[in-house]
């Protein structure tokens, strides 16, 4: 379950240039989208607190992929940012029940934080390749994921 964090928490060191925070935050966003389900399934969450947490992962990734087709538009920069702005105003990061464990937490936190960090450095003015979504790519790192997974607990003791 830690490798999982690590991986997440490695890809929210990259990025400083436009294209380099979007591709970040998309990065983070697959890991954890990926990663938590398994976590949460380990740490044994109430279903209410899982489904939370699947539904602010799905509103970043909504609003992060939704703003990455803005900022490849012809928008003027001021409607890039109030647009993106207002994708990103209808995700609320969800307040976690005390005694979540702290590997859950953290992968809230990191989204959170490569949120945060997007909104703070993205340029409404720099002009960005069409992203695609590849969903077998998704696929790819679920089903490495729920392999790596069920040989973690079957070495369990």
């Amino acid at each position: 379950m830690r490798f999982f964090i690590v991986i997440i928490l490695a890809l929210a060191l990259v990025g400083c240039t436009s294209n380099q925070v979007i591709q970040s935050l998309e990065n983070i966003l697959a890991a954890s989208e990926a990663a938590f389900p398994i976590v949460a399934a380990a740490a044994n969450l109430p279903p209410a607190t899982t489904a939370a947490i699947s539904a602010y992962l799905q509103a970043a990734s909504t609003a992060t992929a939704n703003a990455a087709t803005e900022l490849g538009s012809g928008d003027p920069s001021a409607v890039k940012a109030a647009k993106i702005a207002a994708m990103f105003a209808t995700v609320v990061r969800p307040v976690l029940p005390a005694g979540t464990p702290q590997e859950v937490a953290a992968v809230v936190t990191v989204v959170a934080n490569a949120v945060a960090n997007f909104l703070a450095n993205f340029d409404p003015t720099a002009k960005l390749p069409k992203l695609t979504f590849n969903p077998s790519m998704l696929q790819k790192i679920r089903t490495r994921a729920l392999g790596d997974s069920n040989r973690a607990l079957v070495l369990k003791p």
